[in-house]
């Protein structure tokens, strides 16, 4: 039987690439029936695996992009294990990985751009970010005193409920879940908030 001529690293390598793979079909039916996007299920990974370490200023906000949203991770994880299983059958293994791992790194790379470019599209559209102040809004990743590092709210502007950056002017930092209220537009895609 072809699986028992596999050696275990391929084995594996094979699992996770189904894993993904199923993830990922299982994401474009969720968003082709409405559940994706902004799905509960996604929405809280995203919001784990962009966590205070990486929050705007690290890894994940290089050039606005999440690198390490759940999606982007899934995209490395698949790409990944499937170019290095194939790999594995002409080259030697740390040729493989290394293969694997560039591949990888650009599919993550591919999903955090197209996902960037989706929310730049989705927030554009006719909402207008003045029309949040004097809102009370969600605080969704914690936002650092005095304007030090900025944070993200949850927000529900024109009966829409829409992710935006958040700064304030308040001596103690923001806490997640905490209830903010907005007095002012910094920029584009940044509110300035002030606690209750």
């Amino acid at each position: 039987m072809w699986w028992h001529a596999l050696t275990i690293f391929q084995q594996v390598l094979f699992i996770f690439g189904c894993c993904a793979g199923g993830i990922l079909i299982i994401s474009i039916i969720m968003t082709l029936i409405g559940m994706g996007g902004d799905s509960t299920f996604d929405y809280e990974a995203d919001a784990a695996l962009d966590a205070d370490t990486f929050n705007n200023d690290g890894f994940s906000g290089a050039f606005g992009l999440k690198l390490l949203s759940f999606r982007s991770i899934n995209a490395f994880v698949g790409v990944f294990s499937w170019t290095t299983f194939t790999v594995l059958f002409f080259w030697p293994i740390w040729g493989a990985v290394l293969l694997g791992v560039g591949g990888g790194l650009a599919a993550a790379t591919i999903m955090a751009y197209a996902l960037y470019s989706m929310q730049k599209l989705q927030q554009s559209g006719n909402i207008s970010i003045e029309n949040a102040v004097g809102k009370t809004a969600d605080v969704y990743l914690r936002i650092g005193e005095a304007r030090t590092s900025v944070g993200k709210i949850q927000i529900t502007v024109q009966e829409r409920l829409r992710e935006y950056g958040a700064l304030t002017d308040a001596d103690r930092q923001l806490k997640t879940g905490e209830k903010v209220k907005v007095v002012g537009v910094v920029n584009e895609d940044t509110l300035l908030v002030e606690p209750f």
